[in-house]
């Protein structure tokens, strides 16, 4: 740790991210061209380096798409493309990931495929909410109280903010990445 700023000037101009715990914490830029670096700490993969090590200096993610939007959580990380897709490094206890392997860690940038359509999202503390480019508001994983009923639902479950309340709906039909 260091109370000094710390310059990382290779990356030029960029929007911030932090993310982590007090005893976890890593942070990501993400470039006007749309590049995503990550740095810090990477104890559930959520740099998304393929390893579980801790990186001083910033790992850049490779993606097919530039990112649009980029949010961190407790030890994940989710970027949203370009083109709407999204991507996911890190843990997920509850399904928050939104991936086709939605319980565990990832190490790599693996595709979102829960919704598509994406223009931004936040990672929560066991969950994920999103808005997709029509402007409608999603949610899943384990969200807060009050969200839904945790009795009556799965996590795999997906919401949808419709009318003013959290709402149980079908899950969208996505084809998976080729």
């Amino acid at each position: 740790s260091s109370i000094d700023p710390v310059s990382y000037t290779h990356l030029g101009p960029a929007r911030l991210a932090a993310g982590g715990r007090w005893d976890v914490t890593y942070s990501a830029a993400r470039r006007a061209g749309g590049g995503v670096w990550l740095w810090g700490a990477n104890t559930r993969g959520q740099i998304g380096d393929g390893t579980l090590a801790n990186r001083a200096l910033p790992f850049a993610w490779t993606l097919p798409a530039g990112g649009a939007a980029l949010s961190l959580g407790n030890e994940s990380t989710m970027v949203v493309l370009a083109d709407g897709s999204a991507r996911w490094a890190g843990t997920s206890a509850n399904s928050q990931n939104g991936t086709a392997t939605p319980f565990g860690i990832l190490t790599s940038p693996t595709p979102v495929t829960v919704l598509a359509n994406l223009a931004d999202a936040a990672v929560g503390n066991g969950f994920t909410v999103a808005v997709r480019a029509d402007g409608t508001v999603w949610g899943w994983g384990a969200l807060p109280s009050g969200v839904r009923s945790e009795a009556a639902v799965k996590l795999t479950d997906v919401y949808k903010r419709q009318a003013g309340r959290w709402a149980g709906v079908e899950r969208p039909q996505i084809p998976l990445p080729s």
